[in-house]
C-alpha cells in the first residue's frame, strides 16, 4: 500500500510541532553532534596538510559524537575478479587510505568499527581475510 505523499507531509509537520517530545533539549549538557562531510574520493594522504583552517575542520569532525562520509570510491588492491560491467564506478583507492580517514576522524573510536571500513577479505588470497 502506497501512503499519499501529502500524508507524510502532515505527518511530519505534526511531529515537528509536538511540543515536550524530543528526547533532549537544545543547549543540554546532552546534545549529540553529527559531522555530514558529504562525498569523498580519497586518493592521496589526508595528514600532511598543516593550513590552519584544514586543521580546524579536522577537528571539527573529531570531536563530534558520530560522523558520516560518503565514499564515492572502493578501498582495494584489485582482488576481486573483473566483471564486465561495472555497475557504478571504477574509482578505487590504496586500503591504507582508510588509516587517513580514521586519522580525520571517521570511523574512529566510538563510530563504526575501523575493520568495517576495510571490508570482509572476502577474496581468496586477501591479506585481511582471517
Amino acid at each position: 500500500m502506497r501512503i499519499p505523499s501529502w500524508i507524510l507531509i502532515i505527518l511530519t509537520v505534526v511531529a515537528m510541532a509536538a511540543p515536550g517530545t524530543a528526547a533532549q533539549t537544545a543547549g543540554s549538557d546532552s546534545d549529540f553532534t553529527f559531522a555530514l562531510t558529504g562525498d569523498a574520493i580519497i586518493t592521496r594522504a589526508l595528514s600532511v596538510y598543516d593550513e590552519p583552517e584544514y586543521l580546524e575542520m579536522i577537528d571539527m569532525i573529531r570531536g563530534a559524537d558520530a560522523s558520516f562520509v560518503n565514499l564515492e570510491m572502493l578501498f582495494h588492491d584489485y582482488e576481486m575478479y573483473p566483471m564486465h560491467q561495472s555497475g557504478g564506478t571504477w574509482m578505487r583507492g590504496d586500503p591504507e587510505l582508510v588509516d587517513e580517514l580514521v586519522w580525520a576522524g571517521h570511523g574512529g573510536e566510538g563510530q563504526q568499527p575501523h575493520g568495517r571500513l576495510r571490508g570482509r577479505g572476502d577474496a581468496p588470497d586477501h591479506p585481511l581475510r582471517g
